[in-house]
C-alpha cells in the first residue's frame, strides 16, 4: 500500500495516515510538499512521481 499525504492536508491529519502505513504490511508512507487534501491536484509532479515509482517495483515484484 502507498500511502500519501498532503503536508498542508487540514481535512485528515497526518497521524492518520501515519498509522494507516504503520498497519498495513509492506506499506511505504510518504508526505507531499505544498499540497493540502488533494495531493494530486495540488503537486502533481511529486505525487505522480512516487505512484509511478510504486508501480515499477510492483511489476518488478511479480
Amino acid at each position: 500500500m502507498l500511502v500519501l499525504h498532503g503536508e498542508r492536508d487540514t481535512f485528515v491529519g497526518i497521524g492518520n495516515s501515519r498509522r494507516l502505513a504503520d498497519a498495513l504490511p509492506n506499506s511505504e508512507f510518504h508526505v507531499i510538499s505544498e499540497a493540502g487534501h488533494c495531493a494530486w491536484e495540488d503537486n502533481p509532479e511529486p505525487y505522480l512521481a512516487h505512484v509511478l515509482r510504486w508501480i515499477d517495483q510492483a511489476e518488478a515484484n511479480s
